[in-house]
């Protein structure tokens, strides 16, 4: 907390999921409201929400399978 302040900022969180070299998925905080939505690939569940970041608590929770 002293290098990055008590809370993460919205809309940064970007996560890339990666197997072998290769973008298999993607969720990002489109909304700014917390809901980790799928982005890549397009098509495959693209769109569906798959996790929720607490940005005052500072915590990533993935729901997705």
């Amino acid at each position: 907390s002293i290098f990055y302040g008590s809370r993460i900022k919205k809309g940064t969180v970007d996560l890339k999921f990666y197997i072998t070299g290769t973008l298999i998925g993607q969720l990002k905080d489109v909304n700014k409201n917390g809901e980790l939505i799928q982005t890549a690939p397009a098509g495959a569940n693209s769109g569906s929400v798959a996790g929720v970041v607490l940005y005052n608590e500072g915590f990533v929770v993935l729901t997705g399978s």
